[in-house]
């Protein structure tokens, strides 16, 4: 048996193998409210297997987030409830699956309707020309609670579990006050 056909223990689930799918960003929600769509179901649905464990693509936490098109989000109730087609497609094969938890930081865009948020104002290299808005020590502190009631709404929308995204400068905002 080779070593991707083994069991293996992630937290609370026993995974019956090791072959996890990984998050690719796939820019197929809503364009309005970033809302997931049947499509989504369709495509965790076919990759879910007995066992095995699915991680979405990046999911929004805020409107500060949105740095992209058509990318889902899961701060609102409508959106969470929108996820629960695709979680009830991998539980229906016996898979389970996390929503990835991200928020963009420098490279969030305003055409979006969000702000561009960091640690401090240095931009991202090759990004355009909206400016980096410092977050003050108050949204600082507010933001572990923003990540947080998005995995209350992942859970609720019948996902497994969630991973924070760690990219674009963002996870400085984070990593002192919501790990420590």
């Amino acid at each position: 048996m080779s070593l991707l056909q083994k069991s293996l223990q992630v937290g609370a689930f026993e995974l019956s193998h090791r072959v996890v799918l990984a998050p690719l960003t796939r820019m197929r929600a809503t364009a309005d409210k970033f809302l997931a769509t049947p499509l989504h179901a369709e495509y965790y649905g076919q990759r879910a297997s007995p066992g095995g464990l699915l991680i979405t693509e990046a999911i929004h936490v805020t409107t500060d987030s949105l740095a992209y098109p058509c990318t889902p989000g899961l701060w609102s109730r409508e959106q969470a409830n929108s996820w629960k087609e695709t979680t009830a497609a991998v539980h229906a094969k016996g898979g389970r699956i996390f929503a990835q938890l991200w928020h963009t930081g420098r490279v969030a865009s305003a055409a979006f309707g969000g702000r561009r948020v960091g640690a401090s104002n240095v931009p991202m290299p090759k990004t355009d020309d909206d400016p980096v808005i410092p977050l003050t020590v108050e949204e600082l502190r507010a933001l572990p609670s923003v990540y947080v009631h998005s995995a209350k709404l992942a859970l609720d929308a019948g996902f497994d579990g969630v991973e924070i995204h760690g990219a674009h400068g963002c996870e400085l905002c984070l990593s002192r006050p919501f790990f420590s």
